[in-house]
């Protein structure tokens, strides 16, 4: 019966807007029409007005001798170009300076809207019909429209023209597109009413179908209803408020809530980590007529968390219900979580193995460590941590690397005993030391130290001897996660094949140092044996220099003697002189002959 009321009403409108519409068109559209030509013309008039103010006004004012000698040439073709009936142009005072009909020129217009509104810089319109007087009192034959356009010189009103436009032909086709338009929509409106008229009888006959159809429609709701119930998957119906009003039994065991407790609750009050938006847009853009699928998290009674994927469609039943489809898919989503743990892990455990690659120190090693360790995604760790190794002392840790610690902590824990705090206990057992608080076996603490908790991991060498202990940071109440400690110790023995690596190469590099050290060291005794051969060689030459000159002098001596020998026996003995010199030139001879050296000869 509401359908038959709702053709009753469109048969009513369709009568009223046969009446309506008359009284919309004389009332309303025609005088819109008439006022749109006038504004048009209006326009037309202030750009016919500006152009021939370009033109006509030469100087700051507006005077009969201040106009062009063409200016009747300039207003004819003003006339013929823009179909104008009439113009004038008027001084600042509202004296005519010209006008195309001449017996005007010189009258002054004294009426208040010239010099209230034109005067004032505003343009000033009237539409004179056939037979009408215009502002001016002159009467017209035609349809004019009459207009002030006002003539501004740097804010100052210097004149104004005024432009009669014929409009008849305008106002006549006016007319008749609106007789037209009577003559189009009347039957139209008509032809509706009929319309609707045969609409009503039709549908009272085809009622009794509709009733069937109802009917089986209700019977395709009950099938609906019984699939709905015992569908192996849990279905929710939500309206656009996100609030529960359907759900099927699989549902109801799904969250652990029975039937009553979830209709009319919203899907936000429902326990869960899903964001209210999450379900909001979902649902919005199910009703906007998409095919959503989206991942989402729900909450049982018994507070064990659901990893849950939803589709959503709008119901067929009820347009503006959303009916959404909730699968649990809890267990894949661990295993693609493992999956991705996995594969985070092996990528960091390949970080790790390429650190004995780098040209780096063990503490820079070690410091990278603690960075990729606490980088891990999902092991949720603080970006803190400390590397301690075994010492030269027995029994005591020392700090080799840290990230992130407080500087008294630095002090404190610069050596740790065996046994001591949780670092020295996971040394002292060899295994990994958990705590999720700041608890008794927490000994080394300082003033002002925030909750915390530790995971302390043995590094241990491949025959199981202990190499460190390194120690990270966790948020208090943490659960101990037994996959987290495997992968921890997991990533103890990468970086004790690592530490081990680069002790060997930093002990090789120290016996390389002191291997040149000593080459260096052997190289300066050298070097000063070498000065010091030098310094003997020279002094060596000097005394054979020496020598030979204490041997020169002897020479020198000798020869001295033998010239005074010589000299004696010459002045004393000239026979003995003579005989000497027979003897050493026998004795020359003797040596000439014998081959004797020339030194040796003279000597």
């Amino acid at each position: 019966m509401f359908n038959l009321r709702f053709i009753k009403f469109l048969v009513f409108l369709a009568a009223l807007a046969v009446v309506f519409l008359p009284v919309y068109l004389y009332f309303h559209l025609s005088p819109s029409l008439r006022s749109f030509v006038t504004k048009s013309t209006e326009v037309e008039a202030i750009r016919v007005a500006t152009h021939l103010s370009s033109m006509a006004v030469r100087s700051g004012k507006m005077r009969p001798d201040a106009l062009p000698k063409d200016i009747d040439r300039i207003v004819d073709n003003a006339k013929s170009d823009f179909n104008i009936r009439k113009l004038k142009i008027f001084s600042d005072l509202g004296e005519v300076i010209y006008s195309t009909d001449k017996d005007e020129i010189g009258q002054v217009n004294r009426n208040s809207y010239f010099h209230e509104i034109v005067a004032a810089g505003k343009n000033f319109t009237k539409v004179v019909q056939k037979e009408s007087a215009s502002m001016e009192g002159q009467i017209f034959t035609v349809d004019v429209v009459e207009t002030y356009v006002p003539v501004m010189r740097n804010g100052k009103f210097i004149g104004a023209f005024e432009i009669y436009y014929d409009i008849t032909a305008r106002v006549d086709s006016l007319n008749r597109m609106i007789e037209d338009f009577y003559q189009l929509v009347l039957p139209f409106a008509f032809l509706i009413l009929i319309a609707m008229s045969f609409t009503l009888i039709r549908f009272r006959e085809s009622f009794s179908k509709r009733l069937a159809i109802e009917k089986k429609l209700r019977d395709n709701e009950k099938r609906y209803k019984t699939l709905f119930e015992s569908s192996n998957d849990a279905i929710v119906v939500f309206d656009e408020h996100s609030i529960i009003r359907e759900v099927n039994e699989r549902a109801c065991q799904v969250v652990g809530f029975n039937h009553d407790q979830l209709i009319g609750t919203s899907i936000h009050d429902l326990p869960g980590e899903a964001s209210d938006d999450e379900w909001a847009d979902g649902i919005k853009k199910a009703l906007a007529g998409e095919d959503v699928i989206f991942e989402s998290n729900l909450r049982t009674i018994e507070g064990k968390s659901l990893d849950v994927e939803v589709k959503a469609w709008v119901t067929g039943r009820k347009k503006s219900m959303v009916q959404a489809v909730i699968r649990d898919v809890t267990d894949e989503k661990q295993r693609q979580r493992e999956v991705k743990r996995g594969y985070q892990t092996q990528t960091v455990l390949n970080k790790l193995l390429h650190l004995s690659l780098e040209n780096l120190t063990l503490t820079e090693t070690l410091e990278l460590f603690i960075y990729y360790i606490t980088s891990f995604p999902w092991l949720e760790l603080e970006p803190k941590g400390a590397i301690f190794l075994v010492g030269e002392k027995p029994g005591v840790l020392e700090l080799k690397a840290h990230r992130g610690l407080n500087e008294d902590l630095l002090v404190i824990c610069n050596k740790v005993p065996f046994g001591k705090c949780l670092c020295g206990r996971c040394a002292m057992t060899g295994e990994v030391v958990f705590a999720n608080c700041i608890n008794d076996y927490h000994d080394n603490t300082y003033d002002g130290i925030v909750p915390h908790g530790h995971y302390c991991v043995p590094i241990l060498s491949v025959n199981r001897k202990l190499v460190g202990v390194f120690t990270l940071y966790i948020q208090p109440d943490t659960k101990r996660d037994k996959l987290a400690e495997e992968t921890l110790e997991a990533a103890a023995s990468v970086i004790a094949g690592v530490i081990q690596r680069k002790k060997a190469e930093e002990e090789l590099q120290l016996s390389k140092d002191k291997l040149e050290v000593r080459v260096q060291e052997r190289t300066i005794e050298l070097e000063e044996a070498n000065i010091q051969l030098g310094q003997e060689l020279s002094e060596r030459n000097e005394t054979e220099r020496a020598l030979a000159g204490a041997n020169q002098e002897k020479d020198d001596l000798i020869v001295n003697l033998f010239e005074i020998m010589y000299e004696m026996l010459a002045n004393r003995d000239h026979s003995t002189f003579e005989h000497a010199l027979r003897v050493a030139e026998i004795s020359r001879r003797v040596g000439v002959e014998m081959g004797l050296a020339e030194e040796d000869m003279e000597v």
